[in-house]
């Protein structure tokens, strides 16, 4: 047995290697370690972009043989951007024109805004999503593009023969009272009683298709409460009026702003949709 090796096998079961002629055996090679996974860096986050426009009102318009448009755009702090739009397209040669107005929200990330757009066209209401790319000299959307200018001037494109907009007629109020008008089933139109303080407005929104008709008539105490109509669009259809059949351009929720002529009112608002 000299120059041979035996196993032997202990109690516990651990397996030891013993020589057969009294030497040591030789030392068993430890196992290599397993090779160390390498582990992929993850590349940097790139930075989001920082507004190209600081916090403020910007606007835009544009002009060409079969388009006029203009663009207010308010700008947040945090990048949110709110604002709206109105254009009109007459195409002799195709025979075709049209005109609509748009309600804008979204965000800017660097010169990109991207925006939910609100659209009242030709009786409908239509919703879109867009990216238009902007900065203080210009704006580029699908449609054309545009040039900065001032907004005092630009604000024309929006208000009426009056000179007004949506927001004008609210704009002095100390209070306004919101109420949305519900018909009774099988009703078409309702009476609202109600007393409006000087200073106060009282802003009655009723749903609507364009297309369809409002009448809509007041009666006072005292002949001392009138009322507007604004459309979802904010178009002033109707200024001072006490008995007014309308046509309505746009589908969504129309506003019946009422208000005293002289001191207090007392009143009675009938309104109704055909």
């Amino acid at each position: 047995m000299n120059g041979c090796y035996r196993w032997c096998l202990p109690l516990a079961m651990t397996t030891v290697l013993v020589a057969c002629n009294g030497q040591e055996p030789a030392a068993e090679a430890p196992a290599a370690a397993p090779a160390a996974t390498p582990t992929a860096t993850p590349a940097p986050e790139e930075p989001e972009s920082s507004p190209t426009l600081a916090a403020g009102q910007y606007c835009y318009d544009t002009s060409t043989d079969t388009l006029i448009s203009a663009v207010r755009l308010t700008v947040a702090a945090d990048g949110s951007v709110t604002g709206d739009s109105v254009t009109s397209i007459q195409d002799p040669a195709n025979d075709y024109s049209t005109a609509y107005r748009q309600a804008l929200a979204g965000t800017l990330t660097g010169n990109q805004a991207t925006l939910d757009i609100t659209t009242w066209i030709e009786y409908d209401q239509q919703q879109t999503t867009a990216t238009w790319t902007v900065d203080s000299a210009s704006l580029i959307n699908d449609d054309a593009t545009y040039s900065s200018g001032d907004c005092g001037e630009i604000r024309s494109y929006f208000t009426g023969p009056d000179g007004l907009e949506a927001a004008d007629l609210l704009s002095d109020a100390s209070n306004v009272h919101r109420q949305q008008v519900q018909f009774e089933p099988g009703t078409s139109g309702a009476v609202v009683s109600n007393a409006v303080v000087r200073g106060d407005r009282d802003l009655y929104l009723l749903g609507a298709q364009g297309g369809q008709t409002m009448v809509v008539s007041i009666t006072a105490l005292e002949d001392n409460a009138a009322f507007a109509v604004v459309s979802p669009a904010g178009e002033i259809l109707v200024l001072e009026g006490t008995n007014e059949e309308i046509f309505l351009p746009h589908t969504g929720d129309y506003q019946v702003i009422v208000g005293g002529t002289r001191g207090n009112a007392s009143y009675d608002l009938y309104v109704a949709i055909e």
